[in-house]
């Protein structure tokens, strides 16, 4: 696991400050927008993915978060095809 301060892979800080926004907040939107780089449409699939910490582990944490919030975003909308 890599240490979170300075030189650590871009995303651990954001990531880990993202986890205590409100998810209607501009700062989260930001966070969207800028970071994990997905619509608002997966802002509770982000959520979800920040809450389950596999980001915390990861060397590319917002890969990670992005790819769990993309798997769990499809397997929702699939089920209720």
């Amino acid at each position: 696991m890599q240490a979170h301060g300075e030189g650590a892979a871009r995303g651990y800080r954001e990531i880990s400050a993202a986890g205590k926004l409100h998810l209607q907040s501009g700062a989260w939107a930001f966070f969207m927008r800028e970071v994990v780089r997905l619509p608002p449409d997966y802002n509770h699939a982000v959520s979800q993915s920040l809450r389950l910490g596999n980001w915390q582990i990861a060397d590319d944490p917002i890969q990670i978060v992005r790819e769990e919030a993309l798997e769990a975003y499809h397997r929702a909308w699939r089920k209720r095809a």
